[in-house]
């Protein structure tokens, strides 16, 4: 009974966890039919995701890509590998033709001194090799999304 946005959240969990897959999911809405309450809702979910590329990593992702997608906004890649200096970054979204790299940044992923640090570093490596970078955290995305979206537009310009 939840809600499209709630399932989606709670359909990109189970598929970070490994618990189901798309195509098991598919096969099961297929095998119950049209009629079983709340398969439409499903489907409607899983017509919607993005072409297969990377799961978003984190509740707070999924909730990025809501917010993109709600606002009009073109899609923005997953987990997007950028070389600099020797080293590999991914970045959580990206618009490579405009070079802007999008990073959510949790409390969680970032607790400690030395993951804050490495964080800097990272920011600074990709900025060598032309990207730009937008911060945004759990307290942007949830509780002031037009500042979010307005910020990403005016880069995408």
């Amino acid at each position: 009974m939840l809600d499209s946005a709630d399932l989606e959240i709670a359909l990109d969990d189970a598929l970070r966890r490994s618990l189901t897959s798309i195509p098991r999911l598919r096969t099961m809405l297929d095998a119950l039919g049209p009629q079983r309450l709340g398969s439409t809702r499903m489907l409607s979910v899983l017509d919607a995701r993005p072409t297969p590329g990377a799961l978003p990593q984190s509740y707070l992702e999924t909730r990025f890509v809501q917010l993109v997608r709600s606002a009009g906004l073109p899609e923005a890649d997953r987990q997007f590998r950028v070389e600099s200096a020797g080293r590999i970054a991914y970045l959580d979204f990206a618009y490579p033709a405009k070079r802007l790299a999008i990073e959510l940044d949790g409390y969680e992923g970032h607790g400690g001194r030395s993951a804050w640090q490495a964080g800097l570093e990272r920011t600074n490596r990709i900025s060598q090799v032309g990207w730009r970078s937008l911060h945004f955290s759990s307290t942007d995305v949830e509780q002031r999304p037009e500042v979010v979206i307005d910020q990403v537009r005016a880069a995408l310009r």
